[in-house]
């Protein structure tokens, strides 16, 4: 071929997965620059430029896959998660992620961010206080819970529930690391259901599946307490009644 852009790639004899809304798969695809550009019998090696992989009966699956993730976890992270803050680098980005998380929370329920984050991502390098977190949702109670042990910090609506329940706040909305901020994990755990177990788990598994992630390995917990910890076959019935569930869709 002359001076091509890039080259094509069919994949055939496969079980390919267009991850379409018909959740397709189909035996064969022409991929260029990263994109489907022919799926089923309309994929060929036609025109040139086309290296020809034969997956010989495997599975492919396009997007990106994470080798080491707690996903069974995922559902147990109480709240509204708020993932997007992982993409904030600065106190005001973090405060606008809020704000936009906030117009499909409804008023009173929790805005979270549990694990997944640090301070040291923000410019300011630190966490935000309880002021900032008023400003961002002053309708929501907000609780944000950095990596698995705390330190965590929460809003003024959010001091009143955790004190509440014996947790101990700072005026600046700081709850310290290990057993504080475990205490106030647990605190938002103790009225979290199955249905809102489930809810989560389609939520942030969207967001995932809209940055390219479409495959994990699942690892289990690291934790007695905290964020990563397991507590076994419970965590194993969201995921198994979500799957039922999509197999009858």
């Amino acid at each position: 071929c002359a001076l091509p852009i890039w080259r094509l790639l069919l994949l055939t004899n496969g079980k390919i997965h267009t991850m379409d809304a018909r959740r397709s798969v189909v035996s064969k695809v022409r991929i260029a620059n990263g994109k489907f550009v022919e799926i089923g019998d309309a994929a060929s090696a036609s025109g040139g430029c086309t290296d020809t992989i034969d997956l010989q009966g495997r599975t492919a699956i396009p997007g990106m896959i994470d080798n080491h993730f707690h996903v069974q976890l995922v559902g147990s992270r109480p709240g509204y998660e708020t993932r997007t803050i992982e993409n904030a680098f600065s106190i005001p980005a973090l405060q606008d992620a809020i704000r936009e998380r906030a117009k499909d929370v409804p008023p009173g329920a929790f805005i979270t961010a549990i694990g997944g984050w640090q301070p040291r991502q923000f410019q300011e390098n630190r966490m935000p206080t309880l002021t900032e977190l008023d400003a961002a949702a002053p309708q929501h109670p907000v609780y944000l819970h950095s990596s698995f042990n705390g330190p965590a910090a929460t809003n003024t609506a959010g001091k009143r529930f955790f004190e509440s329940r014996g947790v101990k706040v700072s005026a600046a909305g700081f709850i310290e690391q290990d057993t504080p901020s475990w205490d106030a994990l647990d605190a938002l755990r103790a009225g979290w259901t199955l249905d809102d177990t489930k809810r989560t788990m389609r939520q942030v598994f969207g967001y995932f599946n809209s940055k390219g992630l479409t495959t994990v390995h699942s690892v289990l917990g690291s934790q007695e307490r905290g964020p990563a910890q397991y507590v076994g076959s419970l965590e194993q019935r969201p995921m198994q009644e979500l799957k039922i569930g999509r197999a009858h869709v």
